[in-house]
């Protein structure tokens, strides 16, 4: 029996790509963009912007800074302006996908298309996902094209969980500043910040795990920083007794307010007014 044609043979043993649904048109790298765009997708784009400044805009959506480390994703249908400012420039990896997984991706928020920019920290693990993508995709060797999808797909999951975890710091941290803003305003009531955190959609460890981070502080230590901090105020300015300033801070317990205003301070309170008097 004659064997085939040496090249039917090579076919037959080279595995054939099995990704049908989604494909990696381009990866690349721009280190000196320096033109900005109006462009119609016919694609979806994943841009990570590692190097300069600019801005990007979606339709008629707001124009949003671009800076290093900002990624946004360009999708059919809308017109996008974006790219550095005249005279500048700016670096640049991109990703071009197309296929039904792709719109998949998109719906499920692993290429968001909400026309927002976002901020990512410490792109380098990205960069070498990107390079990986495009030293694949340069590589003619069957199954590459295959391999370039896993690869995307894998650095679409990481870019979703550093913008989850990016929306998720700032709303942690929206919230503290509320904390510490009731902290400010309610320094003569007793706070129970176990119901507060459950009032603003956060548990009490990350609550006390926040404020340490900012203050350094426990939430009650704070609150008795704060506490103590006005006393010494009124202590200064006014002739107030003790035990009425300790209550108009929310310390009705002299001696608790004593204890607590020699811990903060490192003196008593009757003892910290003689000291500024006799500074006068």
């Amino acid at each position: 029996m004659t064997d085939p044609a040496p090249e039917l043979r090579m076919q037959a043993m080279r595995p054939l790509e099995t990704i049908t649904d989604a494909m990696v048109l381009r990866s690349g790298h721009m280190v000196g963009k320096d033109h900005r765009l109006a462009h119609r997708c016919a694609f979806t784009a994943m841009i990570l912007v590692v190097a300069g400044r600019g801005d990007f805009q979606a339709d008629d959506g707001p124009r949003q800074r671009v800076a290093a480390s900002s990624t946004f994703v360009l999708h059919p249908g809308p017109l996008f302006r974006f790219g550095p400012p005249e005279g500048e420039t700016w670096e640049e990896y991109h990703l071009c996908l197309d296929g039904a997984r792709v719109a998949h991706w998109r719906e499920i928020g692993w290429l968001p298309c909400d026309g927002l920019v976002y901020n990512v920290a410490d792109p380098s693990s990205l960069v070498w996902q990107f390079r990986r993508i495009a030293e694949v995709m340069r590589d003619p060797m069957s199954g590459n094209a295959d391999r370039a999808v896993c690869l995307a797909e894998q650095l679409l999951v990481e870019l979703f969980y550093r913008r989850t975890e990016a929306r998720r710091q700032l709303a942690t941290d929206a919230t503290m500043a509320e904390v510490l803003l009731e902290c400010r305003n309610r320094l003569n009531e007793a706070i129970d910040f176990q119901r507060m955190a459950r009032s603003m959609g956060v548990s009490y460890s990350l609550l006390r795990q926040r404020m340490r981070h900012i203050t350094g502080l426990s939430p009650g230590r704070y609150l008795a920083r704060l506490r103590c901090d006005e006393a010494r105020r009124l202590l200064w300015e006014t002739d107030l007794p003790v035990a009425v300033i300790g209550e108009r801070v929310g310390m009705t317990d002299p001696y608790g307010f004593s204890r607590s205003f020699k811990r903060v301070v490192g003196i008593s309170p009757a003892r910290f007014r003689e000291r500024v008097r006799l500074s006068w």
